[in-house]
């Protein structure tokens, strides 16, 4: 079901629900997990900043305009298709030519399909004429043979995209700042929806980047930085009760559990090593 509401990001934010567009939408379509619609725009339109909730393709079928994000400009013209991932805030102004877009956004069950190919938060492809006609045919046909066609023509463009487009190397400030946060705040608990809200982010865009950037979940981050924490606590000699709590676990037993998984050793088998490292050291 497709629900045509939005709800507030931000104050200067508006974060729209899958399937509204500010266009005058002609046709609206749900294939395989991808909503599809054809919007028209008129000449001069400008959007307010505004997001989507969804991962989506924007391909312009005629006329053009520009799509503004924090630090980039992309120019979409006829032929040209652009990716952007869900929560990316930005502003459009169409041409004096006016536009028509064919969008297509993918729902929750292509997010992992999406997080495989790594795809980066923003990406044009250009000369994709074929790939927009031949998607527009396909929803003229409307046959049995629809969903195949669509799917394929659609992960062919996210391999173009994917394969055109070079390694995003620098860390965002955002992410940084984030990144601080669960250096430091690692005991509390904390959800991945409070972190992208505090960051001004989706939720799906701080998972992807954090991963992207830092090789890891966000989970496994914080998850490290406790057990880390707690192995000097260990060899401080603090009791293991007081060192669960303290480092945000929910008991001792439950510690003990994520200690063992990730150091290969229980608590006890730890200490027990780091004093025997200690002696041998203190004998030498």
């Amino acid at each position: 079901m497709i629900k045509n509401q939005t709800v507030k990001l931000s104050q200067s934010h508006t974060l729209l629900s899958a399937g509204l567009h500010f266009g005058k939408v002609r046709c609206l379509r749900e294939i395989g997990g991808l909503i599809l619609a054809e919007a028209e725009y008129p000449v001069g339109f400008a959007t307010p900043l505004h997001a989507h909730e969804t991962a989506s393709l924007t391909m312009v079928k005629y006329g053009g305009y520009q799509e503004q994000f924090d630090a980039r400009t992309y120019k979409c013209v006829r032929g040209t298709v652009l990716y952007r991932a869900a929560g990316e805030a930005h502003y459009d102004q169409v041409d004096t030519t006016g536009a028509r877009c064919l969008m297509i956004e993918f729902n929750e069950t292509w997010r992992d399909r999406l997080s495989a190919f790594n795809v980066p938060a923003t990406r044009q492809l250009a000369n994709a004429d074929t790939f927009v006609r031949q998607i527009s045919s396909e929803l003229s046909k409307s046959d049995s043979a629809t969903p195949l066609a669509v799917e394929s023509l659609v992960l062919e463009l996210i391999c173009r995209i994917v394969r055109q487009a070079p390694p995003e190397r620098t860390v965002p400030a955002w992410l940084k700042g984030l990144r601080d946060r669960l250096e430091t705040d690692y005991t509390q608990s904390l959800s991945l929806s409070e972190v992208a809200r505090d960051a001004g982010r989706h939720p799906a865009h701080v998972a992807r980047m954090f991963r992207q950037h830092y090789h890891c979940s966000i989970g496994d981050f914080v998850r490290q930085r406790r057990i880390t924490h707690a192995c000097e606590r260990i060899r401080a000699g603090e009791t293991f009760s007081t060192i669960a709590i303290d480092c945000g676990f929910a008991h001792q037993a439950h510690f003990s559990r994520v200690f063992r998984d990730t150091i290969g050793l229980t608590p006890r088998e730890y200490r027990d090593v780091s004093r025997k490292a200690r002696t041998k050291a203190h004998r030498m």
